[in-house]
């Protein structure tokens, strides 16, 4: 075949722009320190790096967004830290107040410290996290009324009563308190009529003496339990609608019919017993020769003798069975109610019957949709993994008579009231509730630290998979920067070679091929 110049030139400019191809290749991966710049350098290679660049960037907004996680529960561990160390202090003012010396004086001044204590309480569910609320629940963004925002927990100006999200929280507590009380009634109730029911006058003075004592302490019981129940109905029902019903007015008649049985019944069983003895206008009086009582007689063998009146005021047994049992309105005082008459029915007793129309006449308001609602707000930590980084305020502070707010209320009422004078117990009591909200704040702590913890094994996780993604990365676009010099030089070098030929091609021209 003939070969002419013009062909000889096209081969060589084919092959000196292959040449230069290969320096421009491979001084572009000097260059970029990438030894793929499209897909068609090395499609498999390609899609690799595509896929670890993918992972790597969602790998740095999951970072981010648990770095934004972990900023909301640290304020939220924040919060609750600060809310345990205000029930340590109205724990200590408890104790405090309840200890011996303090007058109505200092109560009340302990209370005014904890009315301070019980608004931080309110400013502290309420806190922020930018424009979100911690403690909202589904109501992280507060609610909007008018040109307002209000927060999840407010205080009604006029009842005082807490607000969250809509729901009377104190109306919940108060009939929380009521349920409690009302159920203590029924215990000490069934108790004491266990052993009115078997009380007998032939018992012994001790025995019978003994039992009566252990009824009286259960209707004691009973009637603390009946006028603080009183007291939760009125607070419950600060506009006064259920003590105007007759359902209220049924309970405190029951209150006062039981009122005069149980003092009859302490008045007979805080006098002594007779012991045995001899009434002195008894014919068989043993006498002195003079005709008097021989009073050293009856001394020596341990036999009172007593005066008509003298019996009259020590304990009888056969009164206290009159009072549980006998109807007697012309006794002195009158005895119109019994302990039977009142306790006596099981379930249809008057004391249960008027227990369950009260309770049914003070609805607790629900908490259902609240409890039922599981919209927090959100962030993603992870493909198909989510955290929550807002909680419902009924975690924080409570429900019912645990409610934190609540148990700062009650307190602050028997100090300023005076009962903590008369009834040291429910001092003793609020001290119990204030521990047990102290650990219920320390098991929410815990429960932070655990979505904390996650947080962290979640990063550190990720920090391993970013290492692994990105040498992965590495491995598929980057360029071996020695390998690609030695390939630039190799490169150059021909494409110089190339061009050193071509230039003596290039010099044949028609005169050449004249001579």
């Amino acid at each position: 075949m003939r070969i002419t110049n013009a062909m000889m030139v096209n081969q060589f400019l084919t092959d000196s722009n292959s040449a230069l191809n290969r320096v421009s290749k491979y001084q572009s991966q000097v260059d970029s320190t990438k030894r793929i710049n499209g897909i068609a350098d090395d499609p498999q290679s390609t899609l690799l790096a595509l896929r670890a660049r993918d992972k790597l960037s969602n790998l740095a907004l999951y970072k981010a967004n648990i770095s934004t996680a972990s900023s909301y529960l640290n304020e939220t561990e924040s919060v609750t830290s600060e809310l345990n160390e205000i029930l340590k202090s109205v724990y200590g003012d408890i104790v405090t107040a309840q200890s011996g010396g303090k007058g109505a004086d200092d109560q009340k001044t302990i209370a005014e410290e904890l009315k301070n204590l019980q608004k931080e309480v309110l400013s502290i569910a309420n806190t922020t996290m930018g424009t979100s609320y911690l403690f909202g629940g589904y109501n992280y963004t507060g609610s909007i009324v008018g040109s307002s925002k209000n927060p999840p927990f407010t205080v009604n100006e006029t009842t005082g009563d807490l607000m969250y999200n809509g729901i009377n929280l104190s109306q919940v507590s108060w009939k929380a308190d009521f349920d409690a009380n009302t159920a203590l009634m029924t215990a000490n109730a069934n108790t004491a009529f266990g052993i009115a029911d078997t009380f007998s006058t032939s018992y012994n003075g001790e025995f019978a003496k003994s039992q009566a004592s252990q009824i009286l302490n259960a209707l004691n019981g009973l009637m603390s339990n009946a006028a603080q129940a009183m007291k939760d109905v009125e607070k419950y029902d600060v506009d006064g609608t259920v003590q105007a019903g007759t359902q209220y007015q049924a309970f405190k008649e029951f209150y006062d019919k039981l009122s005069p049985v149980v003092d009859q019944l302490n008045t007979e069983v805080s006098k002594e017993l007779a012991g045995e003895y001899i009434l002195d206008t008894d014919p068989a009086i043993q006498k002195t020769p003079d005709g008097a009582i021989d009073y050293e007689y009856y001394a020596d063998q341990g036999i009172s003798v007593y005066t008509a009146d003298e019996l009259a005021n020590k304990f009888d047994k056969q009164k206290v069975y009159d009072i549980i049992n006998t109807v007697d309105p012309a006794a002195t005082p009158p005895r119109n109610d019994t302990v039977r008459s009142l306790l006596e029915g099981g379930a249809g007793s008057p004391l249960n019957t008027a227990i369950s129309d009260l309770s049914a006449a003070m609805p607790t308001p629900s908490l259902a949709g609240e409890q039922g609602n599981t919209t927090r707000l959100q962030i993603g930590v992870g493909d198909a993994q989510t955290i929550d980084i807002t909680m419902t305020g009924l975690d924080l502070l409570g429900t019912g008579s645990d409610n934190i707010y609540h148990l700062l209320g009650r307190a602050i009422d028997i100090l300023e009231s005076g009962e903590a004078q008369e009834h040291p117990d429910q001092l003793s009591s609020m001290i119990t509730s204030i521990q047990n909200a102290m650990g219920n704040v320390r098991t929410l702590e815990t429960s932070i630290g655990a979505s904390q913890n996650r947080l962290t094994l979640i990063s550190s996780r990720y920090d391993t998979n970013g290492l692994n993604y990105t040498k992965m990365r590495s491995d598929a676009e980057d360029a071996d920067m020695a390998e690609a010099i030695m390939n630039l030089s190799t490169a150059q070098t021909i494409y110089n070679a190339a061009l050193a030929g071509g230039s003596e091609i290039l010099k044949t021209s028609l005169i050449d091929f004249l001579r």
